[in-house]
């Protein structure tokens, strides 16, 4: 059995995975306020409509 066959492999690749989405996922948090501003200016959604709002209320 060659090491990326081996069960450890995969799990620490897929840990690696993970990892790596949750920091994109944190970062996309940090510029999500900024972009949903935006999105709200140009659609013109009412701020209490979005599930955003009871998120961050």
């Amino acid at each position: 059995m060659t090491p990326e066959e081996s069960p450890v492999y995969s799990i620490n690749k897929a840990a690696k995975g993970l990892r790596k989405s949750l920091l994109i996922a944190i970062k996309l948090k940090k510029a999500f306020p900024v972009a949903f501003k935006l999105a709200t200016e140009r659609y013109s959604i009412s701020k209490e409509q979005t599930p955003a709002f009871y998120l961050t209320n």
